[in-house]
């Protein structure tokens, strides 16, 4: 999906609740990074700041590209640790959106029984649910300063430093091209598709 600035001729109000939801998700990544670091003995990020609910974890063109094309790239946690302690950390991140997604599909299924007139509200949460899942999902693959890089990257894996100083010229760009690409053929929908049945099984399981 596009980023929240093509919502706002329909309804400014989703686009808000996208927004605001999606980036408390963005945060919570990051954190959950930090305080998985900080446990498995390398505590540089919680010391920078990175372990408080705060703007520290957002950058002005990670979100200014999020608004136009859905797609917000994170500033990393800071890591001195190397695998498979920094790899394990790095991968809880998106676990951690997952995580979330579920709670804010539970949050937007209670609303519904609780106030069913907030229908403007519940199609934002579960819009942010979408865009979390996807970034869940993209976060892992191996470009730029995404969690797959990284992961990668903390195994100190030769080949991927090659290739990563090839593409260095274009590196920051790649993640949101190819993310552009993956909407544009249908990828994103396709990946979602079965993640998304599979939380909606979950909360099917929920006695509410």
């Amino acid at each position: 999906m596009l980023g929240p600035l093509t919502l706002i001729a329909q309804d400014p109000l989703i686009a808000l609740v996208l927004t605001t939801f999606f980036v408390v998700g963005l945060v919570l990544h990051g954190m959950t990074q930090t305080y998985a670091l900080a446990r498995f003995g390398d505590a540089t990020a919680l010391r920078e700041g990175y372990g408080a609910f705060n703007a520290r974890h957002l950058t002005v063109p990670g979100m200014l590209w999020f608004l136009v094309l859905g797609l917000a790239v994170p500033r990393p946690v800071p890591l001195t640790s190397t695998a498979p302690r920094a790899a394990r950390a790095l991968l809880l991140g998106p676990l951690a959106l997952l995580a979330y997604a579920l709670v804010l599909l539970l949050a937007r299924q209670l609303l519904a029984a609780i106030a069913p007139a907030y229908d403007v509200v519940s199609q934002g949460m579960r819009l942010a649910a979408v865009t979390t899942v996807l970034h869940a999902v993209y976060f892992l693959v191996p470009l730029g300063d995404l969690d797959g890089a990284r992961v990668l990257r903390a195994f100190a894996w030769p080949w991927e430093e090659r290739v990563r100083a090839r593409l260095r010229p274009v590196e920051g760009a790649l993640p949101y091209l190819l993310w552009l690409a993956s909407w544009y053929f249908g990828v994103l929908a396709f990946v979602l598709s079965p993640i998304w049945n599979a939380l909606q099984i979950v909360l099917s399981w929920l006695p509410f």
